[in-house]
């Protein structure tokens, strides 16, 4: 296949220059760089590239939208939009069009090759979906029986479809086919549907299906979404080992992951799959779409962005969800719910400077209940609130009693979730709880994550501002996996950053990881900023931390989280901690 063509409209000169730098990297051809409607117009006349990329803020008499909508009445042209802000009236403008997705500004390498690949990989199958779906061939077909937002087939196929791969898996005699259908639903879409609005939802959905197609073979799989919902539903035909689809389902998860950008918004997304195989878990196609269902219905209670593989135990095992969530309510006033902390040491001196505090829910017949279950339980249901400020009560008074004993007290570290960051008494909570065990504030640390940051810039910025304004700490948990603008950092009150593991994991071996995880501590350096890997388990990973110079560590190979008990004891007892650490 010959290398994709693409016409740059950009009127920043700059900009254009670096973008095409970075799409000859990647391996894509630069037909041109124009920087008006007029000049955009007349290169896709000569040229007609393979793809656009369109700033929509041109300067001229025309914007880019409009310049995308007077050259696909005549081109069948894919569009990507770049932008570097763009509000709901002109995402509604852009969906107008045929829009194959948006580039925030500033965008990162990876995430234009992904959108790149995404929007050809759409075209191609949108230029070949009447082929591929066996329909009547009668007017306004289309509209009975395809998605109007997707192109994607519709339920209405799926049956046709489903005999089709029965008849194809019948005149194989050779081998003994399976076909096997994954049931595909977004994690709470609803609520991000609400947030952002019916426009923005209908992109995302857009861009989901994208990233469906860029992720699976035309040959492989067979892509339905389902009754204009959330939720889709994919059809293989193997003729190759059952782990295959398990694999393609599982990068789907991950693709879908990697944060969406629709205008000025980043939107976080997960998915569940459930998993059925023809004969194994049903004869005909309602009986295996009822199967994915139910193992979908299973993974979301075991935490969600899972998939889980149908089995007949299925519809007996999740826990019943109204029932975790009134033991949940209960859970404080019964004492069923504690705090571990997991020690975060200095890499230069071996000591424990400071301890991130985990929540714990230990139930009396459940025994252990997973975070991942109970918490997206506690922010559906508007717990979070009240045991987030337990939490932070709760860490204040391990401060307290920490200074009591003779050894130094180290820095405590509390999350907050994007629901309580909401909050807005949250401030005066953590003054209340600061003065109430009167401690000093500078030992507690506050967390917040890439995706909290984007989601109302201008109050983050407020709200850290006045949390550094008392003292606190502020740290950006999981860097790099939010793709939130660098010019965040230097925007935001920040001390701490600390490393995903995702990046720490294998770094030994991984000499991106290591590039990566370097920059990110040569960066660190230059703003004053104290950074933590986490994840930490081998002795290979310290090794390549220290290194590099990491300032602090978090991580298994050190210490797994501890009750508070067992905690004070082990921070008592590790006066050697310096020299083993200094040796390793």
């Amino acid at each position: 296949m010959s290398a994709t063509s693409i016409l740059i409209v950009e009127d920043e000169a700059l900009i254009a220059k670096t973008l095409a730098r970075k799409l000859k990297r990647l391996g894509y051809i630069v037909n041109a760089i124009v920087s008006s409607s007029d000049a955009a117009i007349k290169e896709v006349n000569e040229q007609q590239p393979d793809l656009i990329l369109m700033d929509i803020a041109i300067k001229g008499d025309r914007d880019g939208i409009e310049t995308a909508t007077i050259i696909q009445e005549d081109f069948h042209i894919p569009v990507v939009y770049l932008t570097a802000y763009a509000d709901e009236g002109t995402i509604e403008r852009a969906s107008q069009t045929t829009c194959y997705g948006y580039l925030l500004k500033p965008f990162k390498e990876k995430e234009l090759h992904a959108t790149l690949t995404m929007a050809m990989s759409q075209h191609r199958r949108m230029e070949s979906s009447r082929k591929q779906v066996d329909v009547p061939e009668v007017e306004d077909s289309q509209d009975v029986y395809s998605d109007p937002l997707t192109g994607f087939p519709n339920q209405l196929v799926l049956r046709d479809h489903f005999q089709k791969l029965i008849s194809q898996r019948n005149e194989d005699s050779e081998t003994e086919n399976s076909i096997a259908l994954v049931c595909l639903n977004l994690d709470r879409f609803k609520r991000i549907n609400e947030s952002v609005g019916d426009a923005v939802g209908d992109l995302l959905i857009k861009d989901v299906s994208k990233r469906l197609v860029s992720s699976t073979s035309p040959h492989d799989a067979f892509i339905v979404r389902c009754n204009n919902q959330d939720e889709f539903i994919l059809l293989f035909l193997l003729d190759r080992c059952l782990d295959s689809v398990p694999n393609i389902t599982q990068r789907l998860l991950r693709e879908i992951h990697y944060p969406f950008h629709v205008g000025e918004h980043e939107v976080i997304l997960t998915a569940s799959a459930g998993l059925s195989f023809y004969p194994e878990h049903g004869n005909d196609i309602e009986q295996l779409v009822l199967n994915g269902k139910e193992a979908v219905n299973y993974a979301k209670s075991q935490g969600k962005n899972r998939l889980e593989i149908f089995q007949p135990s299925t519809k007996a095992t999740p826990p019943n969800q109204l029932s975790l969530e009134t033991d949940l309510y209960h859970a404080l006033e019964r004492d069923e719910l504690q705090l571990y902390y997991q020690p975060q040491v200095d890499l230069r001196t071996g000591e424990i400077v400071g301890a991130e505090a985990l929540l714990r829910w230990i139930h009396p017949e459940r025994k252990f209940v997973s975070p991942g279950v109970f918490i997206p339980i506690a922010e559906e249901t508007g717990l979070i609130e009240p045991i987030g400020d337990w939490i932070i009560d709760q860490a204040c008074q391990f401060i307290r009693e920490l200074n009591k004993l003779k050894c130094k007290t180290p820095r405590i570290a509390v999350n907050l979730s994007g629901q309580q960051f909401k909050q807005p008494d949250l401030l005066d909570n953590v003054r209340k709880y600061v003065n109430r065990w009167a401690i000093n504030p500078d030992l507690l640390e506050l967390e917040v994550t890439e995706q909290i940051l984007v989601e109302n810039v201008e109050d983050t910025q407020v709200k850290l501002n006045s949390f550094r304004d008392l003292g606190i700490k502020i740290a950006i948990d999981d860097f790099g996996t939010g793709y939130s603008s660098l010019g965040y950092l230097q925007r935001f009150p920040f001390d701490i950053l600390k490393i995903d593991r995702c990046f720490v994991q294998d770094i030994n071996e991984q000499p991106k990881n290591e590039a990566i995880v370097n920059a990110i501590i040569d960066m660190a350096g230059h703003l004053n900023l104290t950074v933590i890997a986490e994840g930490i388990e081998t002795e290979a990973e310290l090794e390549v931390l220290k290194g590099l110079n990491c300032d602090m560590m978090q991580g298994y190979l050190f210490c797994n989280p501890l009750p508070k008990k067992d905690f004070t004891e082990f921070l008592l007892e590790k006066s050697q901690l310096k020299c083993d650490l200094m040796k390793a």
